[in-house]
């Protein structure tokens, strides 16, 4: 799921990217692989790789509330919110950190698909 939420945003504005130089700069789909799509995903996996196995070394994956799934969060759930009910927090202290980055990437990739 982190790794899904990071990147859909990423392709999304590559994919902008592409019909951009398609339809504005009339580029070719060869010229275009050639150039600019190859660098482009090594770009991407690589900052979402190394985005995930960070978050995951550093403890700050962590189920979510409502369950089902994990992300980004801190453990126990609502330590932050509920300390003398759930406890202190164990796991996921700089999820603040990781959710900043994540949404300055995201807000870049937004901004770029708008204009």
């Amino acid at each position: 799921v982190v790794m899904g939420s990071n990147s859909v945003p990423l392709y999304t504005t590559a994919l902008c990217t592409y019909y951009y130089c398609k339809l504005n700069k009339k580029m070719t789909d060869s010229y275009y692989c050639r150039k600019f799509e190859k660098k482009i995903h090594f770009l991407i996996i690589s900052y979402v790789l190394t985005y995930t196995i960070t978050a995951l070394a550093r403890g700050n994956i962590n189920p979510i509330p409502g369950g089902g799934l994990c992300h980004i969060a801190v453990s126990p759930l609502q330590c932050r919110t509920y300390p003398e009910i759930v406890g202190e927090c164990s796991r996921g202290l700089d999820t603040i950190s990781f959710l900043t980055i994540n949404f300055i990437v995201n807000g870049i990739c937004m901004a770029a698909i708008i204009t």
